[in-house]
């Protein structure tokens, strides 16, 4: 699992934290800008001492004596430009304190460094809590997955195995049918309910290996009874029996042909079950029989339980 991938329900709450860290940066903005002192209009002309351009510009009309005779204009001191006064002005606004209004903190700043402080520990947290639910989710699947093992553990110690032992043969006679009984043994620990049994009797070469045409024609006939579903087979020592006389009777050939093991006798068993649990398995059984042994030889290639 990639420990970057966040859920929708993660996104989803990121997008509200964010909304919500906007709202509150909007609230803390605004509750600034309202403690924030205005700052004063810049002074006026008149307030600030300075003279009109176009009444500095304009000359002043001469004056004349009362017998007629022009008299000098009184002297006017006018101070220079570059060299500053020292009186100060009442209206004036002190240059200090203007640069100290200025630099009070905008509400927009305010409101954007707000917003990136709670924008990255609310992204932070995230990715904290997203940690803490993919731990928290993997610890749900390993515990979910040992309760299932669990739990099929107990299945199989508490389901029916149904296993093959060796089939009853009876002692071969010319002209006869060869009769064998193919035999199964619960060893599990509640009962099987048969559903389907069959047996399939073969006279095959010795050496034979292939044997699936055999087992398909047994599964055809097998399939075309009627199932069985009220007979159980309990756990324990009782044995289970089916089978009896199959195929054409036994020429004196084919007797001589088994006597001098060049012939084979095949017995093929398949058994259908259910267990308590209502779970359909099936055994099946394959055996070759040896006449110098007088008993059967399992044929591993076709012995298997499910």
């Amino acid at each position: 699992m990639n420990p970057w991938t966040i859920g929708k329900s993660e996104v989803l709450y990121a997008v509200s934290v964010i909304v919500a860290s906007m709202l509150v940066g909007a609230l803390l903005a605004i509750g600034f800008s309202l403690l924030a002192p205005l700052k004063p209009p810049p002074p006026t002309e008149a307030e600030s001492g300075q003279v009109p351009e176009q009444l500095a510009a304009e000359p002043e009309p001469e004056r004349t004596a009362d017998d007629g005779s022009p008299q000098p204009a009184p002297s006017v001191v006018l101070q220079d430009e570059a060299e500053p006064s020292n009186r100060p002005h009442n209206n004036q606004a002190d240059p200090q304190q203007g640069d100290s209004a200025s630099n009070r903190w905008d509400p927009i700043t305010i409101f954007t460094g707000v917003l990136t402080i709670v924008a990255l520990f609310q992204l932070r947290l995230l990715f904290k809590q997203s940690g803490i639910m993919r731990n928290e989710m993997e610890a749900t699947r390993v515990a979910a997955d040992a309760a299932k093992e669990t739990v099929e553990q107990m299945r199989l110690e508490q389901r029916a195995w149904v296993a093959f032992l060796q089939p009853e043969l009876a002692a071969p006679k010319v002209g006869t049918q060869i009769n064998c009984n193919v035999v199964v043994k619960n060893t599990g620990a509640t009962p099987a309910f048969v559903e389907r049994q069959r047996t399939g009797i073969f006279l095959r070469p010795r050496h034979v290996s292939d044997l699936t045409d055999d087992f398909l024609d047994v599964v055809e006939a097998m399939y075309s009874d009627e199932p069985f579903y009220e007979q159980a087979l309990p756990p324990g020592n009782m044995t289970h029996q089916f089978g009896g006389p199959q195929g054409d009777e036994l020429t004196p050939d084919q007797a001589e042909q088994i006597e001098k093991e060049r012939l084979t006798i095949v017995v093929i068993g398949i058994f259908v079950y259910r267990d308590i649990f209502d779970v359909k398995h099936g055994s099946v059984c394959c055996f070759k029989y040896r006449h110098a042994a007088n008993r059967f030889l399992t044929h591993r290639k076709y012995n298997y339980m499910t």
